[in-house]
């Protein structure tokens, strides 16, 4: 019996590889108040299109849930300032963007990345569902269109603010109807101009046993090869390609109209290469991924064990989903991990859904003193470790879940 089909091509032709149970929504944190009470929870099962390549989550949860209000403020992180103004002053001196110009963000958050912009006189506008997180921009002097980026809200915004740069900085695998998503950057570009798409790469996530990085947020999980395949079927082609040390390792698209007729760059062609010979189009590759998952999750559980087996006591730093889908997914309960920290005063006072661990400020480390910090967001691994060095004086260490268990003196 036919279980899914493909959410961009259609195709019926595919297989489940990764299932990690069923997990509640993770950026979805819990009043105190609520931390006893029964949380909704939704499979988690990853599903290879044979046809098209595009790795995706069976079970859809509904944008609505997930993001129209958000804890996430993305100017929190030092680490992703830094690289949203490296970014905006090489895409400006790329694309020679003047104030003439308009720079369009999906998904902008409140607004960090397109602040760079407006420092440079351009013109800009975010589009983000978020209501709470669209009012923090606004505040900032970013103007804001509330809405989820589809097809129809790009004919709608067009005759505006049709865009010269179209910025899709970790949002393109959030839409489950990509189709709409990918027809809607093309109606908003304007001719010559440039869309450039961040996403986690799937090379890395299997390379890494990245499984962390899966949760109901993240509906996709791109190659090169399966995005060209999403862009193509609406006639917009790439024509290069970074690769970026962000969330793990992410890739980073420059694309554009095919009736422009860029040539891809030769990194786009070594790209596709490599792709292949990595294996991404075979089923093969993800069925050895889920195989290491499982090793993994083994691994992690008989740490929590001798741990507590030899009376250490454990916190966790950082409430990001990816913390939370692993923390669910190994099964950790309360009396594994003491609480969880997080910079973000929005998180500061809820719990985590499924462990329902307390969320406290950083301060809190130093007042308890655990034997390991369990650091949850281990993409920004060298900015925690600074910020919480003093552990060292207790005779604290760091522990690293990914991708294997590594504790750091």
């Amino acid at each position: 019996m036919i279980s899914h089909s493909c959410r961009l091509c259609g195709s019926v032709s595919g297989e489940t590889f990764l299932d990690l149970g069923a997990a509640p929504l993770a950026n979805s944190l819990l009043k105190p108040e609520a931390a006893e009470c029964a949380e909704p929870t939704y499979p988690l099962r990853v599903w290879f299109c044979r046809d098209c390549m595009l790795v995706q989550l069976e079970t859809n949860v509904t944008p609505e849930q997930l993001f129209s209000h958000y804890l996430y403020f993305s100017s929190i992180s030092r680490h992703w300032l830094a690289h949203c103004e490296r970014y905006a002053e090489q895409i400006r001196a790329r694309l020679d963007l003047t104030t003439d110009s308009q720079v369009v963000e999906i998904g902008s958050n409140d607004g960090s990345l397109l602040r760079f912009f407006r420092q440079r006189g351009i013109p800009v506008l975010g589009i983000e569902p978020a209501a709470n997180v669209a009012r923090a921009a606004e505040a900032s002097g970013v103007p804001t269109e509330v809405a989820f980026f589809n097809a129809e809200t790009a004919h709608r915004l067009r005759d505006r603010y049709r865009a010269d740069l179209i910025v899709a900085n970790n949002v393109f695998a959030h839409a489950p109807d990509i189709n709409s998503f990918v027809r809607g950057l093309a109606w908003l570009l304007k001719p010559g101009g440039t869309v450039t798409i961040e996403v986690p790469y799937l090379v890395r996530m299997i390379e890494d046993c990245q499984f962390d990085t899966i949760y109901h947020e993240h509906v996709f999980y791109f190659s090169l090869l399966s995005a060209e395949v999403a862009l193509s079927r609406h006639s917009l082609a790439v024509y290069d390609v970074d690769f970026l040390p962000t969330h793990g390792g992410s890739i980073r698209i420059y694309a554009g109209h095919q009736s422009d007729g860029r040539k891809p760059a030769a990194n786009v062609i070594r790209a596709r290469r490599a792709e292949h010979e990595a294996g991404l189009d075979r089923i093969e590759t993800c069925r050895r991924f889920s195989a290491a998952v499982g090793a993994a999750k083994r691994n992690l559980a008989s740490f929590f064990t001798r741990a507590a087996h030899d009376g250490k006591r454990i916190v966790g730093y950082s409430a990001a989903a990816k913390g939370i889908s692993l923390l669910n997914y190994v099964g950790v309960e309360a009396q594994s991990v003491d609480y969880v920290v997080d910079l973000s005063p929005h998180k500061q006072g809820l719990a985590l859904p499924g462990t329902h661990l307390r969320i406290y400020p950083p301060a809190r480390v130093f007042e308890t003193r655990p034997d390991y910090l369990l650091i949850l967001a281990w993409n920004i691994r060298e900015e925690v470790m600074e910020q919480m060095k003093e552990i060292r004086s207790w005779g604290g260490a760091f522990v690293m879940p990914v991708p294997e268990i590594a504790v750091v003196p």
